[in-house]
């Protein structure tokens, strides 16, 4: 319709063809020109107007709209110089925020870099200092290897090179050494005398109205877990005594350990199930094995020792992820078989010890080492040296601590370069359950009490 409007000066000088006028109105019902006769006979009731009328409409409509334009325009311009003044002033303070945050971080980093690097270089340097010293002495190399005095240098320098202790020796005492014949081609390291066994408490578990404990997990140097076989409970004490909580089970205690948090296992043979206590919640597995103990691995996986059958049962380690203990699977398999798995602990290798009772008629047990490589062994394949062990547990050098009751003593097994030995420790009256954190070991015995004590060791040579 606007297009016509434009061309009404053009139409306005046409003429209608019925009146023989010219067309001066125009009809917005029917939408066409017409001249005042036939608006006034066949456009009767519609809307037409004078088209000069409609001309002046328009006109004023065209320059309303550019009034409106050109404010807008003007107003838009300035929203957006406002919003650009107040990015640039939000930029400068992120700038500005942004840099006195790097400085300080980077001034904190370096400090920190600085001091630790300073510390580092010292206790290296001390460590060299150190070696050095015991290089210059002659008997400290000989035809079998490298004697080392103090364990603590070779963990240091361990910790610097990233590599075993072992190594890192050998190959730092080539370093310095006058000649290669003073290096052989292995430093053999194994416990040599126990410097300290040293008891730091005794715990009477009177003080608890607990006739005996058949379990410990250490929670700390000074914090452990204790139970009885049989009770439905487990209690958290100190090492002064102190009774800090109980913790109820769902059923009877047979073996437990910790693993997340503040969360322990707890197995149940006759139920087939493990009861996981803790936080969040506490739930019931059901398992399709007979559960002799459960653990948590060092990278975070369930552990199970269990039993096909209670009659002629055979021992079976399943392992898999912690949170789905649907999908455990089997390890070791085919290589050694078990009877009687009672217990499980691993180093920091990755390596498994296992408890394993060699018959039902009997209380005679053996201790089976399942590699990380898969490999499966023995430790002592001599009756005479096996023995009745009840409970088993890894130090942090990797050598097994165990507890024998019938001969009242906690042993210490170690490798010696060629074979496991064993050498008894400390005599204690009929010790049946042991565990250990960092240097703190804590042993229960059958004469009611708990003893911890604390562990040192030197290293010598073996020829």
């Amino acid at each position: 319709m606007i297009s016509e409007y434009d061309k009404a000066s053009d139409i306005e000088r046409e003429r209608c063809i019925i009146h023989d006028v010219n067309k001066k109105y125009y009809c917005l019902d029917c939408v066409k020109f017409i001249c005042l006769l036939c608006g006034q006979t066949t456009h009767t009731g519609h809307v037409w107007k004078e088209i000069g009328d409609i001309l002046k409409a328009l006109e004023k409509m065209k320059q309303d709209v550019g009034d409106v334009r050109v404010h807008n325009t003007a107003h838009l311009q300035e929203n957006k110089d406002r919003l650009e003044r107040k990015r640039l002033s939000l930029k400068s303070n992120i700038d500005v925020l942004v840099d006195n945050t790097k400085n300080k971080y980077e001034r904190d980093i370096t400090q920190v870099y600085q001091q630790r690097l300073t510390t580092l270089e010292d206790d290296i340097e001390r460590d060299i200092s150190s070696l050095k010293l015991y290089m210059s002495h002659p008997e400290v190399f000989n035809t079998q290897g490298l004697t080392l005095t103090e364990h603590a240098l070779a963990e240091k320098i361990k910790d610097v090179f990233d590599r075993s202790s072992i190594e890192t020796m050998k190959d730092t005492a080539m370093l310095f050494a006058a000649d290669d014949s003073q290096v052989e081609e292995s430093v053999k390291l194994m416990v040599g005398t126990m410097i300290d066994f040293q008891k730091t408490e005794t715990i009477l578990l009177s003080d608890f109205a607990m006739k005996n404990i058949t379990q410990i997990v250490a929670v700390s140097e000074h914090l452990a877990w204790v139970g009885s076989s049989g009770e439905k409970e487990v209690k958290l004490i100190n090492i002064n005594g102190t009774m800090l909580k109980t913790c109820k089970l769902a059923f009877a205690l047979e073996t437990f350990a910790i693993c997340k948090a503040d969360q322990l296992l707890v197995t149940s043979l006759s139920n087939m199930s493990i009861q996981q206590i803790g936080i969040p919640r506490s739930k019931k597995i059901q398992l399709t094995t007979f559960p002799t103990f459960a653990c948590m691995t060092k990278s975070s996986e369930l552990l199970v020792t269990s039993l096909t059958d209670l009659k002629n049962p055979t021992g079976k380690i399943l392992k898999g992820p912690y949170d789905s203990f649907r999908n455990l699977s089997e390890i070791g398999t085919g290589r050694k078989n078990l009877t009687c798995p009672l217990k499980v602990d691993e180093n920091n290798n990755g390596d498994l010890c296992i408890l394993n009772k060699t018959s039902n008629t009997s209380n005679k047990t053996e201790l089976v080492l399942l590699k990380k490589d898969g490999s499966m062994s023995t430790l002592f394949e001599d009756d005479n040296d096996a023995v009745e062990i009840s409970d088993i547990a890894f130090d942090k050098y990797g050598n097994i601590i165990s507890s024998e009751s019938k001969r009242n003593a906690i042993s210490l097994i170690f490798w010696n370069g060629e074979k496991f030995e064993k050498s008894d420790i400390c005599q204690r009256d009929a010790p049946i359950a042991i565990a250990r954190h960092g240097n703190y070991t804590w042993s229960s015995s059958e004469t009611g009490n708990i003893q911890v004590h604390l562990l040192k060791y030197h290293f010598v040579c073996v020829d």
